[in-house]
Parts: structure tokens; sequence; C-alpha cells
């Protein structure tokens, strides 16, 4: 994710600018993420052992499933076509079109007809 695609990321997730990071979560970039209770972010301490109650916790089934959100996260998707690489796939297909043309016509030399005077 780069750094102009961040704001509309991580809105498909809840987060905002008031939210504590990190937060924990298990996404398989589906539809659905889920969100271990008791566990959705890393405080000050022993993070090691934090993790480790998140992964028991998910094993264990202590999940919350949530949506993420539609209309941001399809505007992350579609940005990660930008317009510059739109341009690029148009240049691309130009220069094959040359290239094709160019190939197609014949290399054989055309017999000169003689001149009758």
């Amino acid at each position: 994710v780069g750094i102009k695609q961040w704001d509309e990321f991580v809105e498909t997730f809840d987060i905002s600018k008031s939210s504590q990071l990190p937060k924990l979560i298990v996404w398989d970039r589906n539809e659905e993420y889920e969100v271990v209770e008791g566990s959705e972010k890393l405080e000050e301490g022993d993070q090691a052992s934090q993790i480790s109650q998140f992964l028991e916790g998910y094993r264990a089934g202590r999940t919350t499933k949530k949506k993420v959100s539609g209309p941001s996260f399809m505007g992350f998707l579609n940005s990660l076509v930008s317009l510059n690489s739109l341009y690029i796939l148009i240049c691309v297909f130009a220069l094959l079109g040359v290239m094709i043309y160019f190939t197609g016509q014949d290399d054989t030399p055309q017999v000169r007809r003689a001149h009758e005077e």
C-alpha cells in the first residue's frame, strides 16, 4: 500500500486518526475480516505474549466478523490502477500496432519497369 492509498485503505477496517494503533486483525482479502475479542490492539509491555494471546483467541474462535467498508475499499482498488498506468498501456498497444504494420509489409524489391521511349 502506497502513501497515497493509505488513508483509504485503513478506513476500510474502521481505523481513523483517533484509533489506537497497532490493531490486530485477520484478513484474507475477502469482504470480511475478523477481530479477536480482547486482543484488538497491542499495548505497551510484552508484545510477544499479547500476540500469543491473539493467536490463541483466534484458534479458540473468540472472534468477531466484520465487513470491509464497501465504497472506500473499492476506491482503494481503483486507485491502484492509476491514469499513468493507462497511458503506459496505450503506448504499448500503439507500439505493437506500429510493429505489426511494418512487419506486414513485403520486403521483396519491386521490379522496375523500363521506360520505352
